[in-house]
């Protein structure tokens, strides 16, 4: 693990959080953290708090952080190409993913910090 990441609760590293109904349940317990990441990891939204990959249901990802539904789409769609290698240019998916990455920083506002990992 290098210094830029971020251990899980229990120790292991970076973990993901499986998506279904109980994500609903454990919205309000899971921890954000203040840094919030684009990574891509596998298709749906590649948004990260601190410790773990967020929900992709969008309504479960705003009551974590207040994101647009827009913009949650566009990351989806974003990644998705990446994910299923519909992208041929890596110089432009690089930098459609720093605009994200500044739409999202701008969403988001002073009270996290957001990065872009690829």
């Amino acid at each position: 693990m290098s210094d830029n990441d971020a251990a899980s609760p229990d120790g292991a590293g970076w973990f993901a959080l499986p998506t279904s109904e109980d994500d609903a349940e454990r919205a309000d317990d899971l921890p954000v953290g203040r840094r919030i990441r684009i990574m891509v990891d596998g298709p749906g939204v590649p948004i990260w708090g601190e410790y773990t990959r967020l929900p992709d249901e969008p309504e479960l990802l705003r009551q974590l952080v207040d994101v647009s539904p827009g913009l949650i789409e566009d990351l989806r769609d974003w990644n998705d190409r990446m994910a299923h290698r519909l992208v041929d240019d890596e110089q432009t998916w690089e930098r459609e993913g720093e605009i994200l990455r500044r739409r999202l920083a701008a969403e988001l506002g002073d009270d996290f910090d957001v990065d872009l990992r690829l």
